[in-house]
C-alpha cells in the first residue's frame, strides 16, 4: 500500500482558477494536500481594479481541504506586493508536515515567507508563477527573482514564455513540467444565464477585462474608430470597469461609436457576452503575464486578436488558425490583422479551432498531471 504524500499549497487568496487544480488534487487518494490562505478579501478587496464590489458567483471554497494563516499586513490587500503578511506559517508547515510544498508565484510577501520557511524545514519546492521574459526588469529586480527561482527544486510552467524565463535563469530541462494555464471549461460549456441574441449586422468586436492602463482599452476603442471611419459596419462589447472607464465613455460619445459597455459581468454569464461576438480582442502590455480572458474566449467558439507582449501569445494565437497578434500599441498593425480577419478569414472556422486547441491543451487535468510527475520527481531524488 502506498502512503499518503501530505502536499502544502500556498496561495494569498482564493483565485477562481485555481479551483478545479485543487479540486483534483484533493481527490487523489494518495494525496493530503491543504492550500494554505493568507487572506478571504471581501467584496470590496475583491474588486479592487474594477472599481466595483466583487462578489463571485461560483463556489470557490469548496470541494478541497483550505485553511487561513493570518494576515498581519498594515494595508491588507491582494493586489499590492505587501497586502498579505503572514504569522504562524511555521506553526502550519509543522502541523502539516508536508512533504512537497507548492507554491504560487513570488508577487506577494507572503510567498516569499513560505518559500523560505519551506527552504527552512527542507521541504522540497514547486514552484509555480506566472512571470514571464516578456517584460524587461532593472538589475535589483532581476536579481532578486533569479534568487527566488533557484531556492524552488521543480516548476510548473503555464506556458512558453514563463518557460523561457525559468531556462534564462539556468534551470534544468528536468526540473520542469509543462502545466497550461486554463479555465474551468465545464463552467463555459454548461453555464449561459442570458440568452444570446440575434446579431445585428456587421463585424462584433469584445474585450474583456479591468479598465486599467495596462489593459490598454483605449486601443479596442480606436481599432473600432478606425474601422467605422472606412465604412465598415462594426460594433464592440466591453465588459468590466474600473479606473479608465469614464475616459471611454467619453471616446464612445465623441467618436459616436456602437460599443456596449456591460460593466461587471460574473463566471456564470460571460460565456453570453463572447457568443454575441465574433472577434475577441487582448491589446494588454507586458503587465498582461498570461491573459486568461483569452482561453475564455476561445472555449467560447471566438477567434483571437491578441498583442504580442501578452503572457498566452505564443501559446494560443497560431497565427491564422487561431487569431493574429500584432506589435503591442501600435494600432495601425491592430487595424490590419483585424481586417485580414474580416476579410479574408472563415471566423466560424477559426473559432472552431480555438475551442479544439483550448479543450484538448490548455485543462485542469493537465496541470494536476504535471504536478503529480512534479511530485514524483521530487520524492524520487
Amino acid at each position: 500500500m502506498e502512503r499518503t504524500i501530505n502536499v502544502a499549497i500556498f496561495s494569498t487568496h482564493p483565485i477562481q482558477y485555481y479551483v478545479p487544480w485543487f479540486r483534483l488534487l484533493h481527490s487523489n487518494r494518495n494525496l493530503e494536500s491543504t492550500v494554505l490562505y493568507n487572506m478571504i478579501p471581501n467584496e470590496d478587496e475583491q474588486g479592487v481594479g474594477f472599481g466595483v464590489n466583487i462578489k463571485w458567483d461560483i463556489p470557490i471554497m469548496e470541494g478541497y481541504k483550505w485553511g487561513l494563516v493570518k494576515n498581519v499586513a498594515t494595508n491588507k490587500g491582494v493586489s499590492s506586493f505587501f497586502g498579505c503578511v503572514g504569522w504562524g506559517i511555521s506553526k502550519a508547515i509543522k502541523r502539516i508536515k508536508p512533504d512537497v510544498a507548492i507554491v504560487t508565484g513570488w508577487n506577494a510577501f507572503y510567498l516569499i515567507q513560505c518559500l523560505f520557511l519551506a527552504k527552512l524545514f527542507r521541504i522540497p519546492i514547486i514552484l509555480r508563477g506566472e512571470s514571464n521574459v516578456k517584460k524587461k526588469r532593472g538589475y535589483v529586480a532581476s536579481y532578486f527573482q533569479y534568487r527566488i527561482i533557484k531556492m524552488a527544486d521543480a516548476f510548473l510552467y503555464i506556458g512558453q514564455s514563463n518557460k523561457e524565463l525559468y531556462e534564462h535563469y539556468g534551470i534544468n530541462a528536468d526540473q520542469m513540467f509543462e502545466a497550461p494555464y486554463f479555465v474551468d471549461s465545464d463552467l463555459f460549456e454548461k453555464e449561459n444565464s442570458i440568452q444570446k441574441n440575434e446579431k445585428k449586422e456587421g463585424v462584433c468586436f469584445i474585450f474583456v477585462g479591468k479598465f486599467i492602463p495596462k489593459k490598454r482599452p483605449l486601443d479596442f476603442l480606436n481599432l473600432i474608430v478606425k474601422l467605422k471611419k472606412e465604412g465598415r459596419a462594426v460594433r464592440g462589447i466591453m465588459v468590466g470597469d474600473g479606473e479608465l472607464r469614464s475616459e471611454i465613455e467619453d471616446a464612445i460619445k465623441r467618436e459616436n461609436i456602437d460599443v456596449l459597455l456591460a460593466g461587471f459581468v460574473n463566471q456564470r454569464e460571460l460565456r453570453g457576452y463572447y457568443e454575441n461576438a465574433d472577434i475577441f480582442v487582448l491589446p494588454s502590455d507586458s503587465g498582461e503575464t498570461w491573459g486568461l480572458v483569452t482561453n475564455e474566449a476561445m472555449l467560447s467558439g471566438l477567434p483571437v486578436l491578441v498583442s504580442d507582449q501578452v503572457g498566452c501569445v505564443q501559446d494560443l494565437v497560431d497565427s491564422g488558425v487561431t487569431g493574429f497578434s500584432y506589435p503591442c500599441g501600435q494600432i495601425d498593425k491592430m487595424l490590419k490583422q483585424a481586417k485580414v480577419m474580416i476579410d479574408e478569414c472563415d471566423l466560424a472556422k477559426m473559432g472552431e479551432n480555438s475551442l479544439n486547441l483550448v479543450k484538448t491543451k490548455f485543462t485542469p487535468e493537465k496541470t494536476y498531471q504535471a504536478t503529480l510527475q512534479a511530485i514524483g520527481y521530487l520524492l524520487k531524488n
